[in-house]
């Protein structure tokens, strides 16, 4: 394998989330950005563990229906 090219048919990016409202939009921004950046298939999985505040609204306004988001 040493040297062998691996072809990535799509990249996950997998982030959990617990109470983040005040942080998910930043985040939601700077990963899809560097994920555009790189010009690659992808999706971005959002993983709410019980948030008990805002989180979800926050995000889905952040990413305002992005194909490439799951929650």
């Amino acid at each position: 394998m040493v040297g062998e090219a691996i072809a990535m048919d799509k990249i996950s990016v997998v982030v959990p989330l617990y109470n983040e409202e005040e942080n998910v939009a930043l985040c939601y921004a700077e990963i899809s950005d560097v994920m555009r950046s790189m010009k690659c298939r992808y999706e971005i999985v959002f993983v709410d563990d019980g948030s008990r505040d805002q989180t979800i609204s926050k995000l889905l306004a952040a990413m305002q229906g992005d194909p490439n988001v799951k929650i």
